[in-house]
């Protein structure tokens, strides 16, 4: 059993905590089909309280966390026939989908930059995790084309940096004067995937 995160009065306002316990609790706990009010003794497994009073807190920040699963699709209302409405809850198809998912789930924020960051190598940089950050907070608040626009973003600045790695790697001027800084970026994306396609087979594996 991986060890329990605990709720401190650090974390008063620390919503991506609390929203790494839900996900694992409903990853783990597949019968779970109803918004807990108090959080006690039966759900022990998920989260301790630096002290009792914090639990009244942290069943605020829960229920936020499960409106927005509700609006990004993950749950939705009501378990079954019976019990249509709120506050039972069950877990969509999508949301099963998400769940299965160990890496990189944009639902926990959290999880996914600690994913991003662990990359090797010199990229992503500081800037491209902060569009990183940005597009996940656009994300779990449903604006999703902001979301994808600054992921784009963060996808170019993963791609510049790339220019400057092979530009700084080459000796021949010309081959340099091809990844200048004052090219747009189609133009440097066009003559990488030139040379790449130009390459030995061998060497591309």
């Amino acid at each position: 059993m991986p060890t329990k995160l605990i709720f401190r009065e650090i974390d008063f306002n620390n919503l991506e905590l609390v929203r790494q316990i839900i996900l694992r609790r409903l990853k783990e706990e597949t019968h779970w089909s109803q918004f807990d009010h108090s959080w006690d003794d039966r759900d022990a497994n998920y989260v301790d309280f630096e002290h009792p009073n914090l639990r009244r807190r942290f069943v605020v920040l829960a229920n936020e966390v499960m409106w927005q699963l509700i609006v990004q699709g993950v749950i939705t209302v009501g378990s079954d026939s019976a019990n249509p409405n709120l506050p039972h809850f069950r877990i969509t198809d999508y949301g099963h989908e998400v769940l299965k998912e160990e890496r990189f789930m944009p639902h926990d924020p959290t999880g996914y930059l600690k994913e991003l960051k662990v990359i090797k190598g010199p990229i992503p940089t500081k800037v491209t995790v902060t569009y990183v950050e940005e597009a996940l907070r656009c994300f779990t608040s449903g604006c999703h084309v902001a979301s994808v626009l600054l992921l784009g973003v963060a996808a170019e600045s993963v791609f510049i940096e790339l220019c400057s790695l092979i530009q700084s790697s080459l000796s021949n001027d010309n081959a340099k004067k091809k990844l200048d800084g004052q090219l747009p970026v189609k133009t440097k994306h066009r003559w990488i995937v030139q040379r790449y396609q130009n390459l030995p087979t061998e060497v591309k594996r």
